[in-house]
């Protein structure tokens, strides 16, 4: 994680995957040098995106990708959507680099993580997996809620 004080008090954050396979990377507002604020502003500077936070800033980054961020502390109530992040597990026993390789023949269970940042409930949730004509996808576990609260995965 890089981090940079911008001169209007706001901050730039790149959040930077070091390792050869995609990965969740985090930080907080408060470990940036960010003060104390009702929640913050995140600019995705690639996808010209914004989103809210009460503090915490993360994302699912691919192997050697930068996310990067433009923080503001904001006063009064959230106008952006929550921030959320996706990420995915790779199934166990599975090799490769950029991409998790399948053991054919064989159960590959894959696992995914919803997490809500923002200050506000995210509402009417759901993941879906996709997989090639001819495979097979079967839930393991019930849905969760469709509505996740803040701070919550």
């Amino acid at each position: 994680m890089f981090a940079r004080p911008l001169a209007n008090g706001d901050a730039a954050v790149a959040l930077y995957n070091e390792t050869d396979v995609p990965a969740e990377i985090s930080t907080t507002a408060a470990d940036v040098g960010l003060p104390r604020a009702r929640g913050y502003t995140l600019r995705d500077v690639w996808q010209h995106t914004d989103t809210e936070s009460a503090g915490r800033i993360r994302a699912f980054v691919p192997p050697h990708g930068v996310a990067v961020y433009r923080v503001t502390p904001v006063r009064h109530a959230a106008k952006a959507a929550p921030a959320t992040t996706v990420s995915i597990a790779a199934p166990e026993g599975s090799t490769g680099t950029a991409f998790w390789l399948v053991r054919p023949g064989a159960d590959n269970f894959v696992s995914t993580t919803f997490s809500n940042d923002g200050t506000q409930s995210a509402n009417m949730v759901s993941v879906a997996l996709a997989v090639p004509q001819g495979w097979t996808a079967m839930p393991v576990s019930a849905p969760a809620s469709q509505s996740v609260r803040s701070g919550r995965r």
